[in-house]
């Protein structure tokens, strides 16, 4: 039994590490026209089916706030099926992909599994973090056909919610809770860890707006909770003194599409507080904005006060052309850029509530067990649901701002941390019981 669940869960983490490090290129690694997290999820099944595990489904509401939705979803993806075939499943990953949830609170069935499974993250993550500067520069910065994509394809969003969690893993002190033991050379690492890092959030500040928020969400969360109010003050400080610099000896790199510059991120913040058209400096900047709130309003229109309320367009149809938004000459765009909106556009108002029900559950049952967690003097539990409510709020944020759910990159990984959040709200000790997890 335990063999099983760890095969599952090494197949699952390889997959997320290939999506840290290659991201869209590495997601579009195929064998006879299917995708390497398809084949995963298949064979992650396939472990399960030997050894079917049920009872620990049964023990979260989220789960069954999960299901509700996923089961409204299906029914608006059977009728679509014949019509609109590979197109309808490859839109209905959007929640197809939670499946990963339901494999990891499977797989992850004792206390000791979540302690190896973030040991393995806080290695994975430290490595990832500090070849991620290379990684974002060797990433093309011209549109590529997704037949041409490279291994190595990280987009500015993607990788600042890897940024982020990997920050809270450090910030509110579970790495060092997961690694008790510091050794002489650890001190290197660090250093080289915060340099990679700092390096990596100007870089996907500058690139993306999603990124910027997905990055400060994060960061507020753990705040909220109690951790790094001291360490903001300073970090901040030192921010503003690097980027003060840097925009004063006018140093950047030049992209094709947006600049990494200080001034870039400077636009960035203005076009994301930007009241009206004349408050953004920057014309593609506002451009993009002004045609993402007109697309939002036009699905909020035919869906909450229109036609659509019930069922919206199902799964199959490309959004883009349906609504007259495409934006992509080789027609490859097919979602709102926020994947609230593009459940809204797919699932109708019934599938809407359904999905924001499951994000209520979930969310309040972190907050709520990390704050019962510091209450019965739970240290490591209560930074353990806090890291994974930040992770998740980042992953969240971008999500409202690019195409991230409804792809295998972001996907896969949103729906992973929810399974691994789902599985630690289960694990979690009750209220009469001490033990921690590390």
């Amino acid at each position: 039994m335990t063999e099983v669940r760890t095969a599952s869960l090494v197949l699952i983490g390889l997959l997320l590490l290939g999506y840290v490090l290659g991201d869209r290129g590495f997601a579009h690694l195929s064998i006879s026209s299917v995708y390497i997290g398809e084949i995963v999820l298949g064979l992650s099944l396939l472990l399960y089916l030997l050894r079917p595990q049920f009872k620990v489904w049964l023990m979260s509401r989220a789960i069954w706030a999960l299901a509700a939705f996923d089961i409204w979803c299906l029914l608006c993806t059977a009728p679509f099926v014949e019509g609109y075939q590979v197109d309808a499943l490859r839109d209905s990953v959007v929640y197809a992909y939670s499946a990963f949830a339901f494999l990891i609170v499977a797989a992850i069935a004792r206390p000791e599994l979540l302690v190896n499974a973030l040991q393995v993250y806080g290695h994975a993550i430290t490595f990832s973090v500090i070849v991620m500067p290379v990684l974002l520069y060797v990433t093309p910065t011209t549109h590529v056909r997704h037949e041409d994509l490279p291994l190595i394809f990280v987009k500015a969003g993607d990788a600042a919610v890897h940024l982020a969690g990997a920050a809270t893993f450090r910030l509110i002190g579970l790495h060092a809770a997961v690694f008790p033991v510091r050794l002489p050379w650890q001190r290197v690492v660090d250093a080289m860890f915060w340099t990679s890092w700092a390096i990596s959030v100007l870089w996907t500040m500058a690139g993306s707006r999603g990124a910027m928020l997905a990055m400060g969400a994060a960061m507020v969360a753990v705040t909220l909770f109690g951790f790094i109010r001291r360490q903001a003050v300073g970090f901040m400080a030192v921010l503003a003194v690097v980027f003060t610099l840097l925009d004063l000896l006018s140093i950047g790199i030049g992209q094709e599409r947006r600049d990494i510059s200080v001034a870039q991120v400077v636009g960035n913040v203005s076009s994301i507080l930007a009241l009206d058209d004349s408050m953004t400096g920057d014309d593609e900047l506002g451009s993009t904005l002004r045609w993402r709130l007109r697309w939002w309003q036009d699905i909020i229109d035919y869906t909450v006060f229109g036609d659509n309320f019930w069922t919206g367009h199902g799964f199959g149809v490309n959004l883009a052309d349906a609504d007259r938004y495409q934006a992509d000459p080789e027609g490859q765009l097919r979602s709102p850029h926020n994947a609230h909106l593009t459940i809204l556009a797919r699932t109708g108002v019934p599938g809407l509530v359904l999905w924001l029900a499951f994000l209520g559950v979930f969310g309040y049952g972190l907050i709520a067990t990390a704050r019962r967690a510091r209450r019965e003097g739970l240290p490591n539990w209560h930074r353990l649901h806090v890291w994974i409510f930040a992770y998740w709020m980042a992953a969240l944020v971008n999500a409202s701002f690019d195409v991230y759910l409804e792809g295998p990159q972001g996907g896969i990984w949103f729906w992973s941390i929810t399974g691994f959040g789902i599985a630690a709200l289960a694990l979690a000790p009750a209220p009469q019981r001490t033990t921690e997890p590390a």
